[in-house]
């Protein structure tokens, strides 16, 4: 849990202030989304993630960090696969996630992956 770590970090040297700053991930406003463990089995033939009811500000972290999982999980297994992403402008409104889109739809097809 992201609570783990930022307890770790309380206890280190020099790792007060990046504590505090993942406090709002824990504790504060973000606290619901990343602060838990997950409950979904990512193993189907077919998984959908839905990032409809998260606020606005958090929708592009939100996106990032699904296909950030979805791209590590495509490049350990070798294999055909389909992407779709819908309202992909919404990534396309912030220059890194909108360059992690670029270089992952750039990379897809060496991994069997179609976007």
């Amino acid at each position: 849990l992201m609570e783990d770590l930022m307890h770790v970090l309380e206890s280190m040297d020099g790792g007060s202030e990046l504590a505090l700053k993942l406090s709002k991930y824990v504790t504060g406003t973000f606290g619901k989304l990343f602060n838990h463990e997950t409950n979904v089995d990512l193993n189907n033939r077919l998984t959908v993630f839905s990032i409809r009811d998260i606020e606005d500000s958090l929708k592009t972290s939100a996106m990032y960090n699904v296909l950030n999982y979805i791209w590590t999980k495509v490049r350990s297994q070798k294999k055909k696969r389909l992407l779709v992403i819908d309202e992909a402008w919404i990534m396309m409104q912030q220059n890194v996630s909108a360059n992690f889109l670029y270089q992952l739809i750039k990379r897809a097809r060496k991994y069997g992956l179609g976007v």
